[in-house]
């Protein structure tokens, strides 16, 4: 019994070191997502996409979406900062980008495999630790 709490005592700061560096790892992804998707650069971004985004995302679609982001916020800057958390089992990385205009904060979640299984722009948040 001992000797499993002992071995228990090894893996649990293991098991949270994993955790970090997956965070760490989604979170460049991300990063790295949001510059393919505001540079155009389709078969690229769409490699880190589930099926699901991927069946969502037509050219068309992100013509659009991507028309309307420019025209409310102007061009993209910078990704200033970035965090993660995990809702529900379901780890999401909130990245605040800035635009000429305003900041705004792109949300991405990941699936259990490690890649993005949806993304939203929304208002930045002013209480946000981001």
């Amino acid at each position: 019994m001992r000797k499993i709490l002992i071995l228990l005592s090894f893996l649990m700061p293991f098991s949270g070191f994993l955790q970090a560096q997956k965070s760490t790892q989604n979170q460049q992804t991300a990063e790295r997502f949001f510059e393919l998707f505001q540079k155009d650069q389709r078969s690229q971004y769409l490699a880190l996409c589930d099926s699901a985004v991927k069946s969502k995302l037509s050219l068309a679609k992100y013509n659009q979406y991507w028309a309307q982001t420019q025209e409310q916020f102007g061009n993209f800057k910078k990704v200033q900062s970035g965090s993660s958390e995990i809702i529900n089992g379901t780890e999401v990385i909130h990245l605040i980008c800035l635009f000429e205009k305003m900041s705004r904060e792109l949300i991405i979640t990941f699936n259990d495999k490690g890649f993005i299984s949806g993304f939203a722009i929304t208002v930045a948040s002013t209480t946000s630790t981001h």
